[in-house]
């Protein structure tokens, strides 16, 4: 495994010397002055005057360094790197320049996050720069992992390894990129190249990260992304073993950084790694003991609403925001939906997938997010194991989900396994495909009760589904699919787990007696644990029929949003449905509304008069 931030490591390190530098000449300074550190903060407009004379001496100092540096052929190319790194990061596919104290922040904030030492997670990638100059290329043989290099033209035959070039393609296009001019690392002189960004991940590696990332940032993952690639390279070391921060467990992180296996015979690399660490942390103890910087201990421990952005971007050097400006935006939350039976025949016989929202996907769509529970797998395969009413969904009618604007679905409910395993995955497959997160079930049940994080305008808000509506024996395993199912222990279990990433916890339970229009008290017990364990907002399906909707504490809980798409024409409640608006700012639920939906003959909804 191999990850590169060399450029800006190497820069790390030329910002070290300096600054090493600068307290040697400036103790210099103010023992020749007859001032130090303490004395100029204590002694008014004398001692700013002082601090004045002694930063331009420092100046001189500084470009006399520069000079020596100049002289030496490895620091001088240390400096010139330092002084062209924005062009350098460009090349790596960074669009913004970061200056020594954003590193150290974003050092700092992942290695409180993932349990890992900052030092160490610096001490790895400066290990890197001591491998071989970095070379980039661009892959020009999709089947055979064939690329070219960038600096000449050269072919090389092992860009990158044909197992990651379908990573690399479903990446490349899910972020808008073309693959074709999507720079990455050539081969070394041994093994295969084909890494990509700052961190430099194989595509492989980072599909095994992706889904955490975006947990943690609120948004698409992106390998060529700073902040990301910091967070996947914190994220790969910490379940690698460098979360005990021992050396033991440091070394073992460093070789399976490197090479993939604690036993692999490179040990000079991890040992090289150590001892790097090792300088690092003695630089980071002067700079904090001088006050040159505050210790990273205290500073980062509420990394529950760090602006990633601001952090890393540049708005606020070296400063920290504890809270996220954000603005009120806008929550639609509507009921069950079923793209089977009759809908999809209307859509078939059509020949247009949008057809059933029609008349509503502007609204939607104006949202910031739109969350439905989606009642039938979506798929061409599997075998019928459900009752009579059982539903499978053409995957074409996933293209009206998209085009209606939905965001997030639930898939905890008692139609989802109706044709099995293969239509289950199929499901979860067409849904990435369209960039649709689902929440209620997974591939395994670390993905099943993991639940999603969405940003919205600066509002983390997180979502949890559950069902037993359907056997338990369909709850998703350490090694197989299938659902969350509903159990008030293993509820409280995630609410825990989730709540302190979030602002706003939302949970969709699938639910309640068919048809009946007011809860029962098996929901609301159920409905109140939740919200007393952390959850602000509960959203109920099942029933096809709108059920109450009430405030408990500092929580909102829609026992039944009745229908949205679906063809029970025979009753009036069962032809009408709610959207849920909620608003959210600032951290928290601001409003909730009731929106009235009618459902038509050919089971389009629309707003109620």
């Amino acid at each position: 495994m191999r990850k590169k931030l060399k450029l800006f490591v190497i820069t790390l390190t030329a910002c070290f010397l300096i600054v090493g530098v600068w307290f040697f000449i400036y103790n210099k300074l103010s023992q020749n002055h007859g001032t130090n550190i303490t004395a100029i903060s204590r002694s008014g407009a004398n001692g700013q005057k002082e601090a004045i004379l002694a930063y331009e001496e420092l100046k001189k100092e500084i470009n006399q360094i520069i000079g020596i540096l100049q002289q030496a052929p490895l620091q001088a190319s240390l400096l010139n790197i330092y002084e062209n790194k924005t062009k350098n990061f460009e090349l790596l596919g960074v669009s913004k320049d970061i200056t020594f104290e954003q590193a150290l922040n974003m050092a700092n904030y992942v290695g409180n996050m993932v349990g890992i030492r900052p030092a160490f997670l610096l001490g790895v990638l400066q290990e890197e720069l001591t491998l071989e100059k970095n070379e980039m290329c661009y892959v020009t043989n999709f089947n055979t992992g064939v690329g070219i290099r960038l600096r000449d033209g050269k072919i090389l035959p092992k860009t990158m390894s044909p197992r990651d070039v379908q990573g690399f393609l479903k990446i490349t296009k899910e972020l808008g990129k073309d693959p074709s001019k999507t720079l990455v690392t050539c081969p070394m002189s041994f093994g295969w190249g084909g890494a990509m960004g700052p961190a430099d991940f194989i595509p492989s590696t980072w599909m095994a990260y992706k889904d955490k990332i975006e947990k943690i940032t609120g948004k698409p993952a992106d390998p060529w992304n700073i902040q990301d690639a910091f967070l996947a390279a914190g994220l790969y070391l910490s379940e690698s073993g460098a979360k005990s921060k021992t050396n033991g467990g440091e070394y073992r992180a460093a070789m399976i950084y490197f090479s993939g296996s604690p036993n692999s015979p490179y040990s000079w690399y991890a040992n090289g790694a150590l001892a790097l660490a090792k300088k690092i942390q003695a630089n980071i103890d002067i700079l904090e003991k001088s006050g040159y910087i505050e210790s990273n201990i205290e500073k980062f421990k509420d990394t529950k609403k760090v602006d990633l952005d601001n952090t890393f971007g540049g708005v606020a050097p070296y400063h920290i925001p504890t809270t996220i400006p954000s603005r009120d935006s806008t929550m639609l939350f509507v009921g069950d939906i079923m793209l089977s039976r009759s809908v999809g025949a209307l859509m078939d016989k059509r020949k247009n997938y949008n057809l059933s929202f029609i008349n509503i996907a502007e609204f939607l769509r104006n949202a910031d997010l739109t969350f439905g529970n989606l009642e039938n797998p979506v798929s061409a395969r599997g075998i019928k194991v459900g009752s009579k009413y059982s539903f499978r969904a053409n995957p074409k009618t996933v293209e009206g989900l998209k085009f209606a604007g939905f965001d997030i679905v639930s898939i905890a409910n008692n139609h989802i396994w109706d044709y099995g395993r293969d239509a289950f995955l199929d499901t979860l497959e067409h849904l990435k495909n369209s960039d649709i997160s689902y929440v209620g079930g997974g591939v395994n049940s670390d993905e099943a009760h993991a639940g999603i994080i969405k940003n919205v305008n600066g509002t983390k808000i997180g979502f949890l589904a559950y069902t037993d509506l359907l056997s338990k024996n369909l709850s998703a395993t350490l090694t197989t699919p299938g659902i969350s199912f509903l159990e008030l222990e293993q509820v409280k279990k995630d609410i825990v787990a989730l709540k302190p990433l979030v602002d706003v916890l939302m949970i969709s339970f699938h639910w309640g007696d068919e048809y009946q229009t007011t809860h029962n008290q098996k929901q609301e017990h159920i409905a109140k644990t939740a919200v007393d364990a952390g959850a602000d907002l509960i959203i109920g399906h099942h029933p096809h029929v709108v059920q109450e909707i009430e405030q408990y504490k500092n929580g909102w809980i829609a026992y039944s949003l009745g229908n949205f798409v679906f063809d029970q024409m025979f009753s009036q409640e069962t032809k009408r449905g709610l959207i849920l608006e909620v608003i959210v700012s600032d951290g928290r639920i601001k409003s909730v509304n009731k929106k009235d939906i009618t459902i038509s003959n050919e089971y389009q909804p629309s707003l109620a008069e």
